[in-house]
């Protein structure tokens, strides 16, 4: 059988960005409004650079910061994802204009 361990490096920035998650993303999703799309929270995501991050990854890294978000803030997770239902199909199946027209926007 084959053993999977993680390289420190990854386990490190698992733990920073449940850290990020507790103390940065969580305070903007109390305060957001139910049924209301959490502007700020997405902004975070947008300036720290984690929604371009998960168009960008393989399987292995989006698990991993989807896992490590959801354990830190519930609410900044299920917007990186719905972030991506929209987002993927263009990365996937987008033609160049497509691209430069819609992913600078869902990545800011």
């Amino acid at each position: 059988m084959t053993a999977f361990s993680l390289e420190p490096e990854r386990i490190a920035w698992c733990e920073e960005l449940r850290t990020l998650a507790e103390r940065e993303l969580r305070p903007l999703a109390e305060k957001g409004r139910p049924g209301r799309v959490n502007r700020p929270l997405l902004s975070a995501l947008g300036g720290l650079g984690l929604l371009g991050r998960m168009l960008g990854s393989g399987a292995l890294d989006l698990c991993l910061l989807r896992e490590s978000l959801a354990r830190g803030c519930t609410e900044a997770e299920t917007a990186l994802a719905l972030q991506g239902l929209g987002a993927t199909p263009i990365v996937q199946a987008g033609t160049p204009a497509h691209r430069e027209r819609w992913l600078p926007e869902v990545r800011a």
